[in-house]
């Protein structure tokens, strides 16, 4: 049997623009650990903006963030990264912890996180974090802009989202129910 070696990070990038998001995730992690790996075989530094970029477009990686950054503005102080993948480990397993250190260390690339090694782990800081009366105010300006919106749904982008819309659901639903967990670990 021949082998045929797979260029990575082409693979990741056809997922990406053919909209499959969790392969291209999938394979754009892979070329991370790659670039570590077979250094010469990559630009690490383009790369690396790459795949930040990509994390940044991440529904998942994107929700991860979300509840970090709320359990470290209800802790009011940093949290080690390692106790999040534990309870993550704990309930979903090795793959679902690893999905943590992807979108903390790309969040980090994007100057949207601080991670500072503390032992074996990285004590997760927010950059510039919002006051509560910031995030009230947000909310309360997407409200409005989502009340004051009387454009009409147009019935063709309605049906060509429809396939979508289920994967999507699906996928929230998981990340809720991951919320709901690491609150209740956090917050007994």
């Amino acid at each position: 049997m021949a082998y045929v070696e797979i260029d990575l990070l082409e693979t990741a990038r056809t997922f990406y623009l053919n909209g499959d998001l969790d392969m291209a995730r999938l394979w754009y992690q892979k070329v991370g650990y790659d670039v570590g790996i077979n250094p010469e075989r990559y630009n690490k530094e383009l790369v690396t903006k790459e795949i930040a970029a990509f994390a940044a477009e991440d529904p998942l990686s994107q929700h991860i963030l979300s509840v970090i950054t709320q359990i470290i503005l209800q802790q009011k102080k940093p949290i080690l990264q390692s106790e999040i993948t534990k309870a993550v480990k704990e309930q979903y397993g090795d793959k679902a912890a690893e999905l943590v250190r992807y979108a903390t260390y790309f969040a980090e690339v994007r100057g949207e996180l601080h991670r500072e090694k503390k032992g074996r782990s990285y004590l997760l800081y927010l950059v510039n974090p919002l006051s509560q009366e910031e995030i009230l105010e947000a909310i309360h300006q997407q409200y409005e802009a989502a009340k004051n919106n009387t454009t009409p749904p147009q019935e063709e982008r309605q049906s060509a989202e429809s396939t979508s819309n289920k994967k999507w659901f699906w996928l929230w639903v998981g990340a809720g129910l991951l919320v709901v967990q690491l609150y209740r670990y956090f917050f007994k």
